[in-house]
């Protein structure tokens, strides 16, 4: 437009022009000018947000995936292997002693039934944006003494410490140390070397701790480790630590600390 407006004056239009003819051509040229460059500025603004979104929008999901193959593991792994050991055993009893290969099948029963609830349970959550469904509380500090005699039925003895009386703990705290206590007892039950393990919670100022241990059988790397890095990742969304390996003395062990304030 200014190219225009310079070739008019210079040939077409050639009387004397004064400061009033460019205040008139910018008056035409700016506002179009300072629109577009103010859109443009919008555009590449809504394209940033576009992108961001989107980022937000991939995490989110990544999220969510994470969270829900961790539940998976936590909540179904441990009954599924259970339910294999218990298997094998009554397969060696089947014809020694029919009685307890009885028993144990029953206990792959209910641990199967078990399983299928708590599954029925799990798909309504990730199912029920809202949590309408989620009518049984989630598990915590309360119920590891039911969880320890469960493992003690399938043939896993467990020397247990709470702390008395039982602390208040946070929610996600709270969670989160059951979870870890059943990940370790079933990693001793799958793995232990003589069917053993020592489980320990105490709790101070700072931090819940939890101490497992059962004797290493020598193959502690033959696992997928799914529940040592679901383990890793409920520590590490309460800001906590976790160490885990083989001591001198050959015991695999598992300290855990989950703070009890935000860190």
């Amino acid at each position: 437009m200014l190219a225009v407006f310079w070739v008019v004056y210079h040939f077409v239009d050639t009387r004397q022009h004064n400061i009033s003819d460019a205040v008139f051509i910018l008056a035409l040229v700016l506002p179009p000018y300072v629109a577009g460059r103010l859109v443009l500025r919008l555009d590449a603004a809504r394209i940033l947000a576009l992108r961001h979104q989107e980022l937000v929008r991939a995490e989110a999901v990544r999220g969510e995936r994470d969270r829900i193959a961790r539940e998976m593991h936590d909540v179904i792994a441990h009954s599924i292997s259970a339910m294999v050991v218990q298997t094998a055993a009554a397969q060696d009893l089947v014809r020694s002693d029919p009685a307890r290969a009885e028993r144990a099948l029953a206990d792959v029963a209910a641990t199967g039934r078990q399983a299928l609830s708590e599954t029925g349970r799990l798909l309504h959550l990730i199912r029920d944006d809202a949590d309408e469904m989620a009518f049984a509380p989630p598990p915590g500090l309360a119920q590891v003494p039911a969880l320890v005699d469960e493992f003690r039925d399938r043939g896993l003895t467990v020397e247990l410490r709470l702390p008395v009386p039982l602390p208040e703990l946070p929610a996600a705290v709270d969670l989160s140390a059951y979870r870890i206590v059943q990940e370790a007892l079933t990693n001793a039950h799958k793995h232990g070397a003589d069917r053993t393990a020592c489980l320990v919670l105490t709790r101070d100022r700072q931090a819940l701790r939890i101490d497992a241990s059962n004797p290493a059988d020598g193959r502690c790397g033959d696992g997928s480790r799914l529940g040592l890095l679901g383990m890793l990742e409920r520590v590490s969304l309460v800001g906590g630590t976790l160490d885990h390996g083989v001591d001198p003395t050959g015991r695999f062990v598992v300290h855990a600390s989950l703070p009890l304030a935000p860190a």
